[in-house]
């Protein structure tokens, strides 16, 4: 009976040490499985991260620029109107159409005009006559010194009228001060206009035109006559119009508090009008030298402040850059980076510091 217990005692004992056996085995396994799997996934990182993209950093010249929108305008504008007030007979030009020199815009009705103009010139022949008439008696001592000059000061004085009513009747017509196009028409035919109230927007034509900006105070100060620009349009997207700072207003606008600054721009095809908005980038004077990187090479950025990788004997290395300005698809560095580091381009996200890389393309400048 005692040795039934005892054997039956072995018997359990044997079938705990089968289970333990069997969990150790299936626990072993199972870690295998989370080693493989993990292997597996540090081989696949690693195979990520194996090749790169790389740049090299390079020196440019470059030169900060002011931003600002405008409207184009004719180098020349001028509103043009009468001499005298009256009701315009005959308009012969439209908006839009382009003059020659002298060519006739519009023409006051010119009765009243041409009434003021025979009785002036009547006074004259009269006091001409009497001037004569004067003298002679003068010359017979029938007439006095005093009587002769008083003949002499009404000749004159009605001369003086003669000619400013001709000149009146001169400027009853408007004509183009020189080749351009009339801008804008702001009366017509029939209507009454005052002396001086302007009838026609009038522009010059030519290749040269301009672009108005206004600049804030500091922005102003930075700028001087004769630094370069360049202006891009919205409605010529293929073109870029290099210019020149020609004005530059020293007084702040009362409403806006901003400077106006005059841009001459070169339109040789004449494909600029006037009322086109553009963008005008306005050279600041004195150029600096920085390090020129792509874009993509950013690891991160928060202010002037960025990281970037550098791969130097297949290793990559994490170097603190300051940001000087981002120019289209690159960005100019103050320092952190050597003329010809060979910065990271493509996989940023997924390097450490450390990392043995290789280069899957064959190196790229930068600028290109």
């Amino acid at each position: 009976m005692f040795y039934l217990k005892k054997l039956r005692s072995k018997e359990h004992q044997a079938v705990i040490i089968m289970k333990n056996s069997l969990k150790f085995s299936v626990t072993l396994s199972l870690l295998v499985l989370v080693i493989a799997c993990k292997n597996e996934q540090e081989q696949e990182n690693t195979k990520k991260i194996k090749s790169v993209a790389t740049a090299i950093a390079e020196s440019v010249d470059y030169q900060r620029e002011v931003f600002a929108t405008g409207r184009v305008s004719l180098s020349k504008e001028v509103k043009l109107s009468f001499k005298t007030g009256g009701i315009i007979a005959q308009v012969f030009v439209d908006e839009g159409q382009r003059v020659q020199p002298g060519q006739t815009l519009a023409r006051l009705k010119l009765d009243e005009i041409k009434a003021q103009t025979d009785n002036a010139s009547l006074q004259y022949n009269k006091v001409q006559r009497d001037l004569d008439r004067t003298q002679a008696l003068f010359k017979d001592s029938v007439a006095t010194l005093e009587q002769l000059q008083n003949a002499k000061t009404q000749v004159q004085a009605a001369r003086n009228s003669l000619e400013s009513a001709g000149f009146n009747l001169r400027y009853s017509e408007i004509k183009a001060p020189y080749k351009g196009i009339v801008l804008t028409k702001l009366a017509d035919e029939n209507e009454l206009v005052g002396s001086g109230n302007p009838v026609f927007y009038f522009g010059a034509l030519s290749n040269t035109k301009r672009i108005i900006v206004n600049l804030t105070a500091r922005e102003i100060g930075k700028i001087a006559l004769g630094n370069s620009a360049r202006v891009v349009f919205d409605a010529l997207p293929d073109l870029v119009f290099k210019g020149k700072v020609t004005e530059k207003n020293e007084i702040a606008d009362m409403q806006t508090n901003t400077f106006s600054v005059e841009i001459s721009l070169d339109d040789p095809d004449g494909v600029l009008y006037s009322g086109f908005v553009g963008k005008a980038y306005i050279a600041v004077a004195g150029v600096k030298t920085a390090i020129k990187i792509p874009i993509d090479a950013l690891k991160y950025a928060q202010g002037e402040q960025a990281a970037v990788f550098v791969l130097r004997n297949g290793i990559a290395q994490k170097k603190d850059v300051n940001v000087f300005t981002i120019d289209g698809k690159y960005i100019l560095l103050k320092d952190g980076l050597e003329i010809g580091d060979e910065v990271i381009t493509e996989g940023v996200g997924y390097i450490k510091q450390g990392d043995s890389l290789t280069t899957r393309t064959n190196k790229q400048n930068s600028a290109q």
